[in-house]
């Protein structure tokens, strides 16, 4: 199960690193642009997330979840033309059946523009997650994820459905046992945010 779990947060990585290996092959891209592009602007927006999360484990089930996002410009690469890489920043909060969890999330998409409104993106991400398991361990996991994402944009407002799913590593969640088991899981939110 430890294997399973390296091979799939080696394939969220090797993904995001395809990724922008692909992307540095165009002319035009600019590298670190937030120390050497004078012209480069955040454009920082913050959102409210509320959503389910499906957990494929006996440690817990399926529940409601709400959170908060960071999103701003990628500085590490900025692509010419509508199209743009966001680094998105997941604070998430699930409780349920015995079980509180925080995750921490990375995940950075690219997004294609469909119209002056809409856009859509994806990309991989890495995570942590805080646990907290009623008459239980509470263990720390790593995690890995790949998502895709809608966004509506009008002026500073904007909205946005979502799903990714999670690859964690395993651990011991109950008192006298050492079975280990991951909290494997598909997350599906709905944001609303302001775009600084």
């Amino acid at each position: 199960m430890k294997n399973n779990y390296k091979k799939k947060l080696c394939a969220c990585l090797g993904a995001l690193m395809l990724s922008s290996v692909a992307i540095a092959e165009t002319d035009e891209l600019v590298l670190l642009p937030a120390f050497l592009d004078d012209t480069w602007e955040a454009n920082a927006a913050f959102a409210v997330t509320t959503g389910y999360m499906d957990i494929s484990s006996s440690v817990a089930g399926g529940g409601a979840t709400y959170g908060f996002q960071l999103a701003f410009n990628c500085p590490v690469f900025t692509i010419p033309g509508k199209n743009v890489i966001l680094q998105q920043i997941d604070l998430n909060f699930y409780d349920n059946n015995g079980l509180e969890m925080t995750t921490l999330e990375i995940n950075p998409h690219y997004f294609w523009s469909l119209s002056d409104e809409m856009r859509v993106g994806m990309g991989p991400g890495l995570g942590y997650i805080w646990t907290d398991k009623k008459n239980g361990r509470d263990p720390n996991l790593l995690a890995g994820q790949f998502g895709f994402a809608f966004e509506y944009r009008k002026e500073k407002l904007y909205a946005s459905f979502g799903s990714r799913y999670q690859w964690t590593e395993s651990e011991k969640f109950y008192k006298g046992s050492d079975k280990k088991e991951d909290l494997d899981n598909l997350l599906t939110t709905f944001k609303v945010g302001y775009n600084f």
